[in-house]
């Protein structure tokens, strides 16, 4: 909201499982939101991008809903993508050096925080939860224990303090024992993540 009012012209898109389907009343609470995407982003947010910086026109990228510049009326694309069976080929920041610049300047000794993501979707249908309602997120999909290793190896060279986990579920796959002992062996080697 406050990034809204100081930069009325920007774009606000958020995304995530808590983003509802049906966004009209959600657009209404939330009227500093202007593209809310459903289900896997990182395509759909490269499409977002490009349409912003050439018509403003967020009609026929799927899975989205969006406020109309002129009327501010929220529109919902029911077109639905298929989802990513190989999460690997979504190219990871921490791997491609994205964050490197922070640590060669780093001179305040700063300590880091990080996410990752092992698995996407939730095989339950819990009425509580978010990760239950939305219909995208049966199947569960997967990034390779070898790309989840070198992602922990990373963060562990980085002296990341604190590794989050992004999964719905981590613990319900006997790969997720795995992918605990790699945490453990990272540990032992660099000291980190604590």
């Amino acid at each position: 909201r406050e990034i809204k009012r100081k930069f009325p012209d920007c774009l606000i898109v958020v995304g995530g499982p808590q983003i509802p389907h049906k966004a009209k009343e959600y657009f209404k609470e939330h009227s500093f939101i202007d593209v809310s995407v459903r289900g896997d982003g990182e395509e759909i947010f490269s499409e977002i991008l490009k349409r912003f910086l050439s018509s403003k026109d967020f009609s026929g990228v799927a899975n989205i809903s969006w406020k109309d510049q002129g009327s501010g009326i929220c529109i919902q694309n029911e077109t639905k993508t298929s989802l990513l069976d190989d999460l690997d080929v979504l190219p990871s920041p921490y791997l491609e050096g994205v964050f490197e610049y922070l640590f060669e300047n780093n001179k305040t000794k700063m300590q880091f925080q990080a996410i990752i993501e092992t698995n996407r979707g939730c095989p339950f249908n819990c009425t509580y939860c978010v990760w239950g309602k939305g219909g995208m997120n049966k199947k569960l999909r997967y990034h390779s224990k070898e790309r989840v290793g070198d992602e922990i190896e990373w963060l562990s060279k980085h002296k990341i303090s604190y590794i989050f986990n992004a999964d719905s579920n981590f613990g319900i796959n006997k790969r997720d024992l795995d992918i605990a002992n790699i945490l453990v062996e990272n540990k032992k080697k660099y000291g980190y993540p604590e």
